[in-house]
């Protein structure tokens, strides 16, 4: 498996974009456990599970899903910006920020206060506010950021416009 140009196995670490890549969802999986073994139930439970297993199971996934999702996204973000296939590690390199920070830090961060501080009620309202800042956050960091290998900056918010829409679609059955 490659990344970035580099081999990835066991003998070499990952490059810190890769880890950081995986942040998030490390800590959305320790919140869900956090809240599985404090009893709550989930506000949006999922057709697909007994709600009763629902916060377990996603604490399993989230984390590779939500690296999947970085991927689709840059991908679609990468081919309606027509970026080259070659630059393509280069423009993923310079998305790994505006994909991870926003959402750790308005969204994961804020929900995780919220439940200490007042609970699961007060967490469960929060997403209504903390996921589309977090969504704003990171288009605008990201059209920034693709704006330098596309040819305007209306196709460089197009392009990663269409990216969050995708990603959006993909991963929102999964991220209840």
């Amino acid at each position: 498996m490659t990344y970035h140009g580099a081999m990835l196995d066991s003998s070499r670490p990952l490059p810190r974009r890769e880890a950081l890549l995986w942040l998030p969802g490390l800590c959305w999986a320790v919140l869900l456990v956090f809240l599985w073994k404090t009893g709550a139930q989930p506000s949006r439970p999922s057709p697909l599970v007994d709600v009763a297993w629902q916060y377990p199971l996603q604490a399993l996934y989230v984390a590779p899903l939500l690296r999947l999702l970085f991927e689709i996204w840059s991908r679609i973000t990468a081919r309606v910006a027509r970026v080259p296939a070659d630059v393509l590690p280069e423009l993923q390199r310079a998305l790994v920020l505006p994909y991870a920070l926003p959402l750790l830090l308005l969204h994961l961060l804020p929900e995780t206060l919220a439940l200490l501080v007042g609970g699961f009620e007060t967490m469960a309202r929060l997403p209504l506010f903390t996921l589309p800042l977090s969504a704003i956050a990171t288009l605008t960091w990201m059209s920034l950021r693709v704006r330098p290998y596309t040819t305007s900056a209306a196709r460089a918010l197009a392009a990663t416009l269409t990216g969050l829409l995708v990603q959006t679609l993909v991963g929102s059955p999964w991220l209840r």
